[in-house]
């Protein structure tokens, strides 16, 4: 009695206008998608209770981030390809695509990650999660895990969209021979890609811009050129997710091309 309650303000409450935010965007994907929009809501909100209930439990238990991701991964797409689109071939055939073009994806991530000498260790993230007591996290692994994650959501829209196109382009002329329908459908796979990988690159460019700014900013007021800067591991570490990630998005379209006309012309 008589002492005075002291107060501090740590954040402001952004709950609401988080639900308000998420709140638009189910409404406007289930006007627009209709049952295709609540599939692949229900597909997302899979996608990520795999990340929070699999994926980083695993991680803080100690085990292996890359075969973690990998199969977290795997069953996340397996979730999302038949349940939005459903239990067709043409879908088993694009999650068959998924799966080969991330363990290329894998392969030039180990690779490269040691032909580049790359450490994992870029950012205060980073280094606050090694300094963790109790935890003993594989930075480069977690390194390779997060280039996959990325990788995936791509690989989704790229495989699908090929072997619907097959699909669709043997339903319009039966009588195409197998290379005619490969040739037809890379065409537009071509086209795909360009748009693909574009975004790609916008979406991890935007995830570091500040540090980029800083770095411009920097080399502006010292002598360190443009070469030395791109040099540095931070930056090569996003050149490295974003070119990966890109080729294992680019190997996608033939290879899941070459399933479905393989698959298709075996009608």
């Amino acid at each position: 009695p008589g002492s005075e309650a002291t107060f501090e303000i740590l954040e402001y409450d952004r709950s609401k206008m988080t639900m308000v935010l998420l709140g638009i965007f189910v409404v406007l994907v289930l006007f627009i998608a209709k049952w295709t929009g609540f599939n692949s809501l229900i597909s997302l909100a899979g996608s990520i209770s795999v990340i929070l209930i699999y994926i980083l439990p695993m991680l803080i238990r100690g085990y292996n981030p890359v075969l973690v991701t990998l199969s977290g991964g795997i069953g996340m797409m397996a979730f999302t390809i038949f349940l939005s689109h459903g239990f067709h071939r043409k879908n088993a055939i694009a999650f068959l695509g998924i799966i080969i073009s991330l363990i290329l994806t894998l392969i030039l991530s180990y690779t490269f990650t040691y032909l580049m000498h790359l450490s994992g260790y870029v950012s205060e993230e980073v280094v606050y999660l090694v300094n963790s007591n109790g935890f003993n996290f594989d930075i480069i692994n977690l390194l390779i895990a997060g280039i996959l994650i990325g990788t995936l959501g791509v690989l989704d829209d790229v495989c699908i969209s090929q072997a619907s196109l097959v699909n669709e382009l043997k339903l319009a002329n039966p009588k195409q021979e197998p290379w005619q329908l490969y040739k037809s459908a890379m065409h537009v796979g071509i086209d795909h890609v360009g748009s693909v990988v574009n975004t790609l690159a916008l979406v991890y460019t935007a995830s570091f811009l500040p540090m980029l700014l800083l770095f411009v900013i920097v080399s502006g007021e010292s002598s360190t050129n443009y070469l030395e800067i791109l040099n540095q591991e931070l930056i090569v570490s996003e050149l490295a997710r974003i070119l990966i990630s890109s080729i294992g998005v680019v190997a996608a379209v033939p290879i899941t091309t070459w399933l479905a006309v393989r698959f298709r012309s075996t009608n």
